[in-house]
């Protein structure tokens, strides 16, 4: 029976799950940040229904461009563009929900829109890319490295050396000797 290396990724709906909870997150940040950490003013607003309707426009915008798949192999400035057109389009509908007429007081302030969205941008980007890095310390912390010498270096040594070196998914560690291989073997 033959062994199957498997790298286990998160379920997809863990990640859906941490991504909608750091946009509650980022909305309760972004009213507390706005009023300077008074609860007496936030309280005049409707904050469960806010934070209900943050949970549920972000979880629309996230299963519609499926932001959570591929959080490992996909992070990179590309993720972070479609990061940066999903928060864009959640306060866009954030917004259009400013607009339906509304008695009370308005429930997303512009203020709190803005601080919303650079905070969501600054949570989402950053715990992806510390998922990302943490699993590749993981991963290739047990990779077995094949130990190589060169004597001789040169200018064409040491450029091997950097080439090699300087791959990531290189499993050789080059050891250097700038001597002439001759002395060191006579």
């Amino acid at each position: 029976m033959a062994i199957i290396n498997r790298r286990r990724f998160a379920p997809r709906w863990s990640i859906l799950v941490i991504d909608l909870f750091l946009c509650v997150l980022a909305m309760s940040f972004a009213f507390l940040l706005r009023f300077n950490f008074h609860i007496q003013d936030i309280s005049a607003y409707p904050f469960k229904e806010i934070l209900t309707i943050t949970l549920l426009v972000n979880l629309a915008v996230f299963c519609v461009f499926k932001t959570y798949s591929g959080i490992v192999r996909y992070t990179s400035v590309e993720d972070a563009g479609r990061i940066f057109i999903v928060n864009s389009l959640s306060c866009l509908i954030f917004l259009l929900i400013e607009r339906i007429p509304n008695p009370q007081l308005p429930l997303f302030p512009f203020s709190v829109l803005l601080i919303y969205y650079l905070g969501v941008n600054f949570f989402l980007i950053s715990y992806r890319v510390v998922i990302k890095h943490g699993y590749f310390l993981v991963y290739n912390f047990k990779k077995k490295t094949v130990k190589a010498a060169l004597f001789n270096a040169q200018s064409e040594g040491l450029l091997v050396q950097k080439m090699i070196s300087g791959n990531p998914g290189s499993e050789i560690k080059i050891i250097t000797f700038l001597e002439d291989s001759e002395k060191l073997i006579g």
